[in-house]
């Protein structure tokens, strides 16, 4: 049986469309469709069902899924440690967008001088959805914001990046430095609580006992920015890398002791055959982290808008 067959199976399950699997797996849609006609004849039974444009799995198609992405994570392993004295294989990783912004070029940069024959693949996303792929190990890695409500299983390894305090993001216009009173007294701009960072800055609103007058809830800093350019409100978030290269006409008003921050850590698998060279890879990372540390410093001197 063809793994390759496997793959297609799945990818057609998980976006629910020949053609979107297609492009995923960059085949056309004739031969990704052969390619389920085959390993249908192969098992002996119909593992999909069209209805309209989506695709949807037999009975017989979601009994085997689970054993399939075993079966493809068995092959993946098989030949990574077969590779791995040639310095050849994949690594899976995963990124909040912060960290692909300003992390992950640089830290690919050194990586892939190092070990060019090893291949990166990446997934952005939030750190909710990228958290779980670690654990169920469809990543070997990604760069998230540290949960604090329950913790990190002993199947995976963290490590802590840095820390980014919260800071109130408000217009140039408003010449208050008191963040309690910003909170307060104008209209707010949430940061999207179905977010761990979210979270964060909802539980600190609910100890300063501020119940702000809630204008929009988004995600996206560079989102939220905008809208305080426009004097649209205020909002509380993370002073991270993306809000310290962003060129709008913003201010930040600092919130002293007791300032509430997200942890950005590296999860990885524990039982990832790529060991090695996730271990390489953090260590890119921290490098660019610093680099990154020093750039800032160098800029401390810009004008407050240029945060």
């Amino acid at each position: 049986m063809d793994t390759r067959f496997i793959e297609s199976f799945l990818a057609v399950v998980e976006t629910g469309s020949i053609a979107a699997a297609s492009r995923r797996l960059n085949l056309t849609q004739a031969a990704l469709a052969q390619r389920l006609k085959a390993l249908e004849r192969d098992i002996g039974v119909p593992l999909v069902s069209r209805v309209g444009q989506t695709v949807k799995p037999t009975s017989a198609g979601l009994s085997i899924i689970e054993r399939s992405q075993s079966l493809l994570a068995t092959v993946r392993q098989i030949r990574s440690i077969a590779m791995e004295d040639a310095n050849i294989g994949e690594l899976r990783l995963g990124a909040i967008s912060a960290a692909m912004i300003g992390i992950i070029p640089s830290a690919l940069e050194d990586f892939c001088g190092s070990l060019p024959r090893v291949g990166v693949h990446l997934t952005p996303g939030v750190s909710e959805a990228l958290y779980q792929q670690v654990v169920d190990g469809d990543l070997d890695a990604a760069i998230i914001i540290r949960p604090r409500h329950f913790t990190i299983p002993k199947t995976c390894d963290w490590q802590l990046l840095l820390e980014e305090e919260f800071v109130v993001l408000k217009s140039l216009s408003l010449s208050s430095e008191d963040t309690v009173e910003l909170l307060r007294e104008h209209p707010f701009i949430r940061y999207d609580r179905r977010h761990w960072d979210g979270q964060i800055a909802d539980r600190y609103l609910i100890e300063l006992g501020v119940q702000p007058q809630e204008r929009f809830e988004m995600d996206g800093i560079d989102a939220i920015a905008a809208l305080v350019e426009k004097g649209l409100g205020v909002s509380l978030v993370p002073d991270s890398y993306p809000l310290r290269s962003m060129n709008y006409r913003v201010a930040k008003a600092t919130l002293g002791s007791g300032a509430p921050y997200r942890e950005i850590i590296f999860l990885s698998n524990r039982s990832s055959p790529n060991s090695r060279f996730l271990e390489i890879f953090f260590q890119c990372v921290s490098s660019s982290i610093a680099n990154s540390g020093r750039n800032d410093h160098q800029d401390a001197d810009k004008p407050l808008e240029h945060i």
